[in-house]
């Protein structure tokens, strides 16, 4: 990993990051990922905005986990020959290209 130093203004323990992450690739609601580790929605939101947020990162980490998990899946069945699993990757393939055009068109990134 790189040098980048992460923000925890709440002290979370590594555990309670892995539970962040956890429950980030199961989809759970900022709100309700603070309410499961019982820390203040105000404190976990602003600690998610937080330059540099180690909360932040643990969320994104989650979600790009299970995504990668999920693909990956796809992928070796279509390879197998599932014509399903083969649309539904290629389908996941082009939603990826559509959101990586959008963000240079919108948001003038390479």
């Amino acid at each position: 990993m790189s040098d980048l130093v992460l923000f925890n203004p709440l002290m979370l323990s590594d555990e309670q990051f892995d539970t962040i992450a956890a429950l980030s690739a199961l989809n759970y609601t900022k709100a309700q990922m603070a309410v499961y580790l019982e820390i203040d929605l105000l404190a976990f939101e602003k600690a998610i905005w937080a330059k540099d947020s180690k909360v932040q990162h643990y969320i994104i980490r989650g979600k790009l986990q299970s995504k990668f998990l999920v693909n990956e899946k796809l992928l070796a069945n279509a390879q197998t020959g599932n014509i399903t699993a083969a649309q539904e990757y290629f389908k996941a393939v082009n939603a990826h290209e559509v959101e990586e055009i959008k963000r240079k068109i919108l948001f003038y990134e390479d």
